[in-house]
């Protein structure tokens, strides 16, 4: 009995796809990225809209605190558009010299340099308007345009 159960044994751990190939581990893997997926593509539900004014009273900010933070968010914007700038004139000396995996990289940069020199500009837009959650459109017509609404 002995030897029959050990080549049996042996026979199913040589064989068992399903431990040899890691098929639970592959469907575990699969589903917890699918899960992570549907988190970050399925819109989540909508959050409590504040006013500007209850914001304001919530942080306990004051009217000198609040020109202080559109000082800083439009300096920071400034600061990150020049940067962003400075990586723009790096991209092109790359491209000139034929860096093209530098060059890809350079252009990734200023796509991100962009977006948090747009961040910024629009929080200073919001404190300006003394409005939160602003959209798109209104931030354009006013911002980018120069058309007052």
């Amino acid at each position: 009995m002995g030897i029959r159960n050990l080549v049996k044994s042996s026979f199913k751990a040589v064989f068992n796809y399903r431990k040899a190939g890691g098929v639970d581990n592959i469907k575990q893997s699969s589903s917890s990225l699918r899960d992570s997926l549907r988190k970050f593509f399925v819109p989540g539900t909508g959050q409590v809209k504040e006013s500007f004014e209850g914001a304001k009273s919530r942080l306990s900010l004051s009217n000198k605190q609040i020109e202080e933070r559109k000082r800083e968010f439009l300096r920071l914007a400034y600061i990150m558009l020049s940067v962003t700038v400075g990586i723009f004139f790096y991209f092109i000396y790359h491209v000139v010299s034929g860096n093209g995996l530098s060059s890809v990289v350079s252009f990734v940069m200023i796509f991100l340099g962009a977006a948090v020199t747009f961040r910024y500009h629009f929080w200073y837009f919001q404190l300006c308007q003394g409005k939160l959650g602003c959209t798109f459109k209104e931030y354009f017509h006013y911002a980018i345009l120069g058309k007052k609404q």
